[in-house]
């Protein structure tokens, strides 16, 4: 949940897991502001708030320039958009996760995403409309996602969405990936 303070000192707390939210946003960002940035807090709301995601940290390297600091967090294909660690003194990287544009066709992005799968393991891959998880080892045995969910289809600027059932099992998923450090790491 996001706890927004309004003007007069109430707080609205404001959840993405909820599915006709989700729907709402994403329709307003395909209307009026549809870049890819607008998704990240929304994106990052809905993984940090996965049942199995205590135990790690996210963190937005969208912008992120390579430089003493931030090179750890470099993989093949530059920086990711945002980067799962491990919570602890270590830090480990344990994913990534890659956002595109609503509108993008997320096949057209593969290249970059095998760079960061080879860099960091696990990869979130999602224009918001559809969803993939890649894991490493998954992938070099089958050269595909371990799993991928289409919400919806976009036709122009008018979105289909598919049933609650679609958007429940993509929340069961997210809640049951095993992050893990990567093993090249």
């Amino acid at each position: 949940y996001i706890q927004i303070d309004n003007l007069r000192g109430m707080s609205i707390m404001y959840s993405f897991r909820n599915y006709e939210t989700y729907k709402e946003e994403l329709e307003d960002i395909l209307s009026f502001n549809p870049v890819e940035y607008e998704l990240y807090s929304i994106i990052a709301d809905i993984i940090r708030n996965s049942d199995n995601f205590s135990e790690y940290y996210l963190r937005d390297v969208s912008h992120d320039r390579t430089c003493e600091i931030t090179k750890h967090f470099k993989g093949c294909s530059g920086f990711p958009d945002f980067v799962v660690t491990s919570k602890g003194p270590e830090h480990s990287k344990v994913g990534a996760v890659e956002v595109k544009v609503i509108s993008k066709n997320i096949d057209k992005g593969l290249e970059q995403v095998k760079g960061h799968i080879e860099s960091f393991g696990n990869v979130i891959y999602t224009n918001g409309l559809e969803w993939r998880f890649y894991d490493k080892d998954f992938f070099n045995n089958y050269n595909k996602a371990k799993w991928s969910f289409q919400l919806a289809t976009l036709n122009g600027r008018e979105i289909t969405w598919k049933n609650q059932a679609v958007w429940n099992d993509l929340l069961k998923a997210l809640n049951d990936i095993t992050w893990q450090k990567n093993k090249t790491d």
